[in-house]
């Protein structure tokens, strides 16, 4: 099963905008005591679109690191190519 991901948002940097909610396509975000929440999270198929309209940059994501599991790799640098 895929993990999922969801955006944080940082409720001191969110002003209530709203500029959210029309770029989350998937209709997860709504606003709650004047602030961006995610209101329905298993719809989130994070597309990074909240994320670029915040004027505020209230909303991220952190970053995800995965690590490979191929043996072919074991001892190299995959950033090194």
């Amino acid at each position: 099963m895929e993990p999922k991901i969801f955006p944080e948002i940082d409720a001191a940097l969110c002003d209530g905008c709203g500029k959210c909610l029309p770029a989350c396509m998937s209709g997860a975000l709504g606003v709650r005591a004047g602030k961006a929440t995610l209101i329905r999270p298993d719809l989130c198929r994070y597309d990074g679109n909240c994320e670029l309209v915040c004027p505020t940059d209230a909303i991220r994501v952190a970053y995800v690191i995965v690590f490979r599991e191929d043996p072919a790799w074991a001892g190299q640098n995959p950033l090194i190519s």
